[in-house]
């Protein structure tokens, strides 16, 4: 038998500004959490049984204000109060789960979840907005693995997801400053992976490639609004449905004692599958885009490539070169080719000396990335007046020393 249990609590603040407003938030954040693991059988049974029983529990309290200042000073007045107010939340999760070992070859999970999330807002403005916010779900998990040798494991799930909308999702309210967002709802998904993974050449080479197939409900979408004092805030909204299929490889190859090669690649091929198209609203009102079933997720590309190799020249002395490869990725729903963030490589190098100082490890380094000072858009972002394009770092070189 075991149990296990944490606690915590965490205080903070968090401010956001720009040119036009500024948002401050005080954040008090307790949480909890049990577990309780009873086993049957040895270790060399033939059969064993892991059952595990749970509670979660979570809080925050967070008090908000906000003012506008941009378009007031224009008109030469004072910062305008724009929301003040408190949120509670609260958050409780029940979990039951039961891990089975059938011999050597085979094992099966199966677990249930239960989340309630409470959101409670209190407007010190206007007593007519305040209100709640809540979400529950039931979710569930099951899962089987096959290993007949070491080489060789294989491996099965099917589970469910829940992800109620987020602080910052409900208190950025599209149909006035204060109140919480009405529009949202939590959204949902559906997984299938399945894969294999194990050991060949006397361990000399390790292998995982996974596959999976995710059907969604009720995806989150961000969008700006026209009005002129908020048309440079993020709102959110729910925008239909997708399905996602992905392959994941990765492998490790140790040609020789002091040599180590790694790969890893990935698959994404996401898309809408929303029953009628989502208009994006833009400041040009004659540019219509929509999100239309069969449109590819924005910021998602299909290929991603990471490879990294590394040779140990003596004990304590190492280098490294790795490189990392994107294609290219859709600024938004609406798939257009001339915005597309265009694909990219980029080169990294490494090199580590641990120092010979008895009883104290120390460490040394010198690192390199983007080598190429390669120019790239490194995350893009929906904007009504056009599109934002965030630039990614150039060449970076970075040293370091550690005790």
């Amino acid at each position: 038998q075991d149990i296990r249990f944490n606690g915590y609590v965490k205080r903070g603040t968090f401010t956001e500004s720009s040119n036009g407003s500024y948002n401050v938030q005080t954040l008090t954040t307790p949480g909890a959490s049990v577990q309780y693991d009873l086993g049957f059988g040895s270790a060399n049974a033939s059969y064993k049984n892991t059952i595990s029983a749970g509670i979660d529990l979570s809080g925050q309290n967070i008090d908000q204000n906000s003012v506008v200042h941009f378009q007031q000073l224009a008109l030469g007045l004072a910062d305008t109060l724009t929301a003040l107010q408190n949120v509670k939340q609260s958050g409780l999760g029940l979990f039951l789960s039961d891990k089975m070992d059938f011999g050597k070859e085979w094992s099966a999970m199966l677990s249930v979840r239960y989340d309630n999330i409470h959101n409670a807002l209190t407007d010190l403005m206007d007593p007519a907005v305040t209100g709640n916010a809540n979400f529950n779900r039931a979710t569930g998990r099951i899962g089987v693995t096959y290993s007949p040798m070491n080489e060789i494991n294989f491996f099965a799930n099917w589970g469910q997801g829940f992800l109620p909308p987020a602080t910052d999702e409900l208190l950025n309210n599209p149909d006035g400053w204060t109140g919480f967002n009405k529009n949202l709802t939590f959204a949902t998904s559906n997984d299938v992976d399945l894969g294999l993974r194990g050991a060949l050449i006397k361990n000399s080479l390790y292998y995982d490639v996974s596959g999976f197939y995710i059907t969604t409900a009720n995806d989150f979408d961000r969008y700006r609004i026209l009005d002129p004092l908020r048309n440079l805030m993020d709102f959110y909204k729910n925008a239909g449905s997708s399905r996602r299929i992905g392959l994941e490889f990765y492998g490790a190859y140790f040609p020789v004692r002091n040599l180590e090669l790694q790969i890893a690649y990935t698959y994404s091929n996401f898309k809408y599958t929303n029953t009628s198209p989502i208009q994006i609203v833009m400041d040009d009102t004659t540019d219509l885009r929509y999100i239309k079933s069969g449109n590819y997720l924005p910021n998602s590309p299909m290929h991603q490539l990471y490879v990294d190799l590394q040779y140990t020249f003596m004990p304590g002395l190492s280098a490294g070169v790795s490189a990392e490869m994107y294609s290219k990725a859709y600024i938004d729903g609406a798939n257009i080719e001339s915005e597309a963030v265009p694909g990219y490589t980029l080169l990294h190098a490494r090199i580590t000396y641990e120092l010979p100082i008895k009883g104290i490890p120390t460490e040394v380094s010198l690192s390199g990335r983007n080598l190429g000072n390669v120019k790239y858009v490194a995350f893009s972002e929906p904007d009504p007046s056009g599109n934002s394009y965030q630039a990614g770092a150039g060449r970076e070189l970075f040293a370091s020393f550690r005790i």
